[in-house]
């Protein structure tokens, strides 16, 4: 990622947060997520955009995986 966009990136770091949309998110557990830092908002918006795509792809990619591998296992055991 960080030579695709080089000139669009300013600073990428790891970061552990608490992810709060977790069931046992009190527990206290600490999630790494990646942190962008961009030069200007347009450049943010941009990758922003490039990278949703790829993320839709993703979904729409494992979704059909997934209802595949139920259907699958629907017509495999009788």
């Amino acid at each position: 990622m960080e030579k695709k966009f080089e000139k669009r990136i300013s600073k990428i770091e790891i970061v552990e947060k608490v992810d709060l949309d977790m069931i046992n998110h009190l527990s206290g557990k600490l999630a790494k997520y990646i942190k962008l830092s961009f030069r200007t908002v347009a450049d943010l918006i941009q990758v922003r955009n490039i990278i949703k795509q790829r993320v839709d792809q993703k979904k729409k990619t494992q979704n059909e995986f997934n209802l595949n591998v139920r259907q699958l296992s629907l017509t495999s055991f009788p």
